[in-house]
């Protein structure tokens, strides 16, 4: 993981990106499989928002730059703290951070990364993020104030080409879950800073899971099955439910992300099979319907809750740079 040269890319990823347009997809059905035209009215900080949106205001994808391979994930330890992260063409894992909204430049933190990675955050000032490794299994790096530790392996086989994911139950308590080579959904737990062994959660999924916690005990885990469409497992009290569909067309090897605001409350967010952003809530169990957030989408997206009414959406978009927006849940 951590063995092989160094690539320095940082003339590659301070060079100008051309800019692509980030369009949105006009309010076709979800489930419509041709293609699609591209409106540049529905670039938004959440459904409605922005240009031509019927709340207004001057809204929309910001560019942070970089050259990703597949889509991003993102932490935040508190209002105006976020870290992202994602895969450079070196293989390397890379990140930038904002603190009270001023980015830092790109940093490395080096390994050899083979799919898109997962982060949290379970305190201010600790990150905690997960990567498939050249050799197949999962490691993680950890960072308290400001300080990396060194690669850890974690073990398990992901399946080729996805990524972790990774939600924190509170202080000392990850859940990171994996798809497996049986393309079952996996689980791995640390309590007090100590792994457990890998459980299946069984199901066919096809991408990298999402998942997101309302709490102590909570845990909701979403993914593109092979119907492609996405599904959704949770636990409360640390006891498992079934699947459960919840509709929608993920693009193929792309999975979903999922940020809480508040307990009872779950944003998911996806990359449709038009290349958009497209996002359902949930509030008290009950599910609303899909709604578009626009853009042009490269990879699964990333979301984080950095306040009880901001949820923050990283994408790689068509370029590849890594783009970033604030949704506001209704």
């Amino acid at each position: 993981m951590i063995g092989g040269p160094r690539v320095k890319i940082n003339t590659l990823l301070k060079r100008l990106v051309p800019t692509v347009a980030v369009g949105a997809v006009l309010a076709y059905s979800f489930l419509f499989r041709a293609s699609v035209p591209f409106s540049p009215s529905l670039v938004s900080c959440g459904y409605g928002y922005g240009p031509g949106g019927s709340l207004g205001g001057t809204c929309g994808f910001q560019s942070l730059g970089g050259i990703l391979v597949g889509g991003p994930d993102a932490a935040s330890s508190g209002a105006g703290n976020i870290s992202v992260f994602g895969r450079g063409q070196d293989n390397q894992l890379w990140y930038r951070t904002s603190t009270s909204g001023v980015w830092s430049g790109w940093a490395t933190l080096g390994g050899v990364i083979t799919a898109e990675p997962g982060v949290v955050s379970q305190a201010a000032g600790k990150i905690d993020v997960f990567a498939r490794g050249q050799d197949g299994q999962l490691w993680t790096r950890s960072s308290v104030s400001g300080v990396w530790s060194g690669w850890t392996p974690l073990g398990g086989i992901l399946a080729a080409g996805t990524g972790p994911d990774v939600e924190a139950q509170g202080v000392g308590n990850l859940d990171v879950f994996i798809e497996g080579q049986d393309h079952q959904l996996w689980e791995k737990s640390s309590t007090a800073g100590v792994w457990g062994n890998w459980t299946p959660l069984g199901g066919v999924i096809t991408a990298k899971p999402g998942a997101v916690s309302m709490g102590a005990g909570s845990m909701n885990v979403f993914a593109r099955g092979q119907d492609s469409q996405l599904w959704e497992k949770s636990a409360t009290g640390g006891v498992w439910g079934g699947w459960t569909p919840l509709g929608g067309i993920l693009k193929a090897g792309t999975g979903p992300d999922a940020a809480s605001t508040a307990a009872g409350k779950i944003q998911v967010f996806l990359e449709g099979q038009d290349n958009q952003l497209w996002e359902r809530g949930s509030s008290g169990g009950v599910w609303s319907g899909f709604i578009p957030e626009g853009g042009i989408l490269s990879g699964s997206p990333g979301s984080v809750a950095e306040s009880a009414t901001q949820v923050d959406i990283f994408v790689s978009g068509g370029d590849h740079a890594l783009y970033y927006s604030p949704v506001f849940p209704s």
